[in-house]
């Protein structure tokens, strides 16, 4: 009998292991942001003449496996093999960049979506900030391991009139929580 719990109990651990990998996800848990001139060359001293400023996005990605498994609850680690291979875990809603100061016609704290582009690994081209959120939310297409190799560079492809500013750019997950983070202010003559 005690041999019979024994052999049970190894299988139903292995399952468990074997189930640890069924699938996989990713979410960005924080980032930051790096501002660039058109060259991606970054400013010693936070001066931009350019007429195109770029936002290096630096994602903070985890990795987390669904356990599921018919004799344990789901559960998450924090690692498995295939990293991020189903998609983000938690579904975007929106992004929004904006400035702390009037930037032309969108006055302080309001989206500059408008005038942002993203280049897209995925499709080789530029794409809106919505649209990369679209991307981003497609199971099986985008892994978090994306980010390890491939850069995410926000294009502001319109020169303010007003030359200080310090630029925030929001994630906002379906679920309702928010990751927000800013720039240092920099100088864009």
């Amino acid at each position: 009998m005690k041999f019979f719990a024994l052999k049970i109990s190894v299988v139903l651990f292995v399952l468990g292991l074997i189930a640890c990998c069924d699938s996989t996800f990713w979410v960005i848990s924080d980032y930051s942001l790096e501002v660039l001139d058109a060259k991606l060359s970054p400013s010693e001293n936070n001066s931009f003449e350019t007429d195109t400023l770029v936002l290096h996005f630096i994602p903070e990605v985890k990795y987390f496996t669904q356990i599921e498994n018919p004799f344990t609850t789901p559960a998450y680690a924090l690692s498995c093999p295939e990293r991020g291979e189903n998609g983000i875990k938690e579904p975007l809603a929106w992004i929004k960049l904006k400035s702390d100061h009037d930037f032309n016609n969108y006055p302080a704290n309001q989206s500059l979506n408008d005038i942002v582009r993203i280049y897209s690994t995925i499709s080789n081209t530029f794409i809106t900030p919505e649209q990369w959120v679209d991307e981003l939310n497609v199971p099986y297409q985008t892994s978090g391991w994306l980010f390890d190799y491939q850069p995410v560079y926000f294009y502001i492809i319109q020169k303010p009139a007003e030359t200080e500013h310090t630029f925030t750019l929001i994630m906002h997950y379906e679920s309702g929580s928010s990751i927000e983070q800013s720039t240092e202010t920099i100088f864009w003559q």
